[in-house]
């Protein structure tokens, strides 16, 4: 033999074989490779020889048979969701791309990167989709391979591995900080909590300190402990989350560590904090021989949350309000004030407060936190609207405000209010009796009064641009206040019977007399944020 001519068929009779190398220009080599390559599946092959004299002998009987298996598939390449990605669909579907010979493919869904004991994981054929099954609130990976269509399969590499988050839609996170003369009321409100409860949509997230005295049932413990509120849940030691022992609830690393606690913990698409407590506005207590502003979150065992603290704590949590919280509500007595809202216009988008004071059972939660369980899909102004709406509806009798509103994206109400700061002082010999007139026909809203001066801004705003020319400098920087208002307040309900004028849910600080503002001026002017931005305290040492 001095050539050779090969084939091969997918029939053992090769009675039209799928390739066949040609007789005229055979095999000269003892070897040969196909062209184009096999295709996959069994083939039976044969060869027959020729001698010098071109003389062909017959086929063989005998064949052998070789079968192509399918190339073992690359690893996919993931396309969706993306790494990180956040999600309140518990349910989330995945999309891989496709690869050569991938006949099926395997997605391991785990909460642990490992995928030791995969939580979800599903082979099918083809599909490059998944849909997952329920999956609770938390942190997951997960990662695709593909399998060839070898009657045995074989399995290509793992994908890399993404990361993703399915949260509930909101974290209510509330600081109770009942170590002081309310904690009887701060009971009421936990139970109010656990009237609703938490659900896989919705996390109710509760930092609670006590105090040793004022209410002994419940265990009677006084140091500060953290609950996840499930529905019936009393705040009794044993069903605390942890102990983080006697914090100082008036620090703002407390506040700073709870809520990045929280986040972490319990992550959401939005998330709501209630900073629950005494309120004092801005005004000014003495706190082991120093003078120092306060704000909120009066600690008997500590101090309390200053205006500085609290806008120190709001930076921190939300990287200089890169991630914005969604709404702060504040659950205590005259808040709602130019000089707090201020200090969290730049971490917050909405805000819920009261210019008087708040009965000691505080906000309704029952009723709010069902609402919000009955539509976990509302955003940071509804669910502000719900508490302003509840809470008049409660208190329906009780001579309260409270108001709900937007903090701006582009110029805040302060650069307004510091425009007609500055006006009012230059055109102060004009418009004296005028500036005057509007102080005293406007609704004032104090701790103490007269001790304790908020006006209503709104309503100052508005009494002023009565009584001066229209289309004036004056004229036109009070409109302006009011206009900047009225586009950011979007809830708002008080008691007209108590407060017949008028009254839009912002107050600014406007002493009574020159021995108020004398008392309080240095502590106003050295302590306020507003004051340091705004010309308001400048104009008051003029007018006064």
């Amino acid at each position: 033999a001095n050539a050779y001519q090969f084939r091969y068929d997918e029939s053992t009779g090769f009675a039209s074989p799928a390739y066949l190398t040609s007789e005229s220009t055979p095999l000269t080599l003892l070897t040969h490779k196909p062209t184009p390559d096999m295709p996959l599946g069994t083939w039976y092959w044969q060869v027959r020889a020729r001698d010098a004299a071109g003389n062909w002998g017959a086929w063989p009987t005998t064949y052998r048979t070789i079968t192509i298996l399918p190339p073992i598939p690359v690893a996919p390449v993931l396309t969706s969701p993306v790494n990180g990605f956040s999600t309140s669909d518990n349910t989330p579907d995945f999309l891989w791309n496709p690869v050569s010979y991938g006949a099926n493919y395997e997605i391991q869904i785990d909460n642990l990167a490992t995928f030791t004991a995969p939580i979800d994981q599903s082979s099918f054929t083809s599909n490059t989709t998944y849909t997952a099954t329920t999956l609770n609130p938390g942190i997951y990976y997960w990662r695709v391979r593909a399998f060839n269509s070898a009657s045995t399969p074989e399995a290509g590499a793992w994908s890399t591995i993404r990361s993703f988050t399915i949260t509930a839609d909101w974290t209510f996170m509330v600081y109770l900080a009942a170590d002081n003369d309310l904690e009887s009321f701060g009971i009421l409100d936990f139970l109010e909590m656990a009237q609703v409860g938490s659900t896989s949509k919705m996390n109710i997230i509760v930092q609670m300190d006590r105090h040793a005295s004022h209410d002994t049932s419940y265990d009677n413990w006084t140091s500060t402990k953290r609950f996840k509120v499930s529905s019936g849940m009393t705040p009794i030691a044993a069903n605390a989350l942890m102990d983080i022992g006697e914090a100082d609830m008036g620090s703002q690393t407390t506040l700073i560590n709870f809520i990045n606690w929280s986040k972490t913990n319990y992550p959401a698409q939005r998330y709501a904090l209630v900073i629950w407590n005494h309120g004092g506005s801005w005004y000014p207590m003495e706190i082991n021989g120093e003078v120092i502003s306060q704000s909120i979150a009066w600690d008997d065992t500590g101090t309390y949350l200053s205006n500085t603290a609290v806008y120190n704590a709001l930076s921190s949590v939300t990287t200089g309000g890169i991630n914005k919280l969604d709404l702060v509500a504040l659950d205590a007595c005259i808040m709602a004030n130019i000089e707090i809202d201020y200090n969290m216009q730049n971490f917050v988008l909405a805000r819920v407060a009261s210019q008087a004071n708040i009965p000691g059972e505080g906000f309704p939660y029952h009723t709010i936190l069902n609402d919000l369980k009955n539509n976990t899909g509302m955003n940071q102004e509804t669910l502000a609207t719900a508490i302003v709406n509840r809470y008049a509806e409660y208190y329906s009798s009780n001579n309260v405000t409270i108001s709900a509103l937007r903090f701006q994206p582009t110029t805040p109400l302060a650069t307004d209010v510091d425009y007609l700061a500055r006006i009012m002082a230059r055109d102060l010999a004009t418009y004296y009796s005028a500036i005057d007139d509007a102080f005293w026909a406007t609704m004032y809203f104090s701790d103490s009064a007269p001790a304790y001066d908020n006006i209503d801004l709104y309503g100052f705003a508005s009494n002023l641009k009565a009584r001066v020319p229209s289309g004036t400098d004056i004229y036109n920087a009070a409109n302006a206040v009011m206009s900047r208002i009225d586009s950011m307040v979007f809830a708002n309900r008080y008691d007209t019977t108590e407060w017949a004028g008028i009254v839009k849910g912002i107050t600014i600080y406007f002493p009574w007399n020159a021995s108020n503002w004398s008392a309080f001026r240095a502590n106003y002017t050295l302590y306020q944020r507003f004051a340091t931005y705004t010309y308001w305290n400048e104009f008051l040492d003029i007018y006064y």
